[in-house]
C-alpha cells in the first residue's frame, strides 16, 4: 500500500493542477524521531507548505514600530 501511495504522490507532484504533501508513519516509527506522532505529523505537513507553495516571507515585518 506504501508503494502505490507513493506513486500516486510521485505523479501528482508533477502536475501543475494538484498541491501533494505527504507523510508516511512507517519512516517515523522510532522514539527518539522528532516527527513521531501526530505532533510530528502535523510538524512534516506544515513544513512542506512553503516549498510547495512559492512561500516570500517579505511581508513578515521584522522591526519593532514602538
Amino acid at each position: 500500500m506504501s508503494y502505490v501511495c507513493a506513486l500516486l504522490v510521485r505523479s501528482l507532484r508533477g502536475t501543475d493542477s494538484a498541491v501533494t504533501i505527504s507523510f508516511f508513519c512507517g519512516l517515523h516509527i522510532i522514539n527518539n524521531d522528532s516527527l513521531t506522532g501526530l505532533v510530528g505529523l502535523m510538524r512534516s505537513l506544515i513544513s512542506q507548505i512553503p516549498s510547495v507553495h512559492d512561500f516570500n516571507p517579505d511581508f513578515i515585518d521584522t522591526e519593532d514600530e514602538q
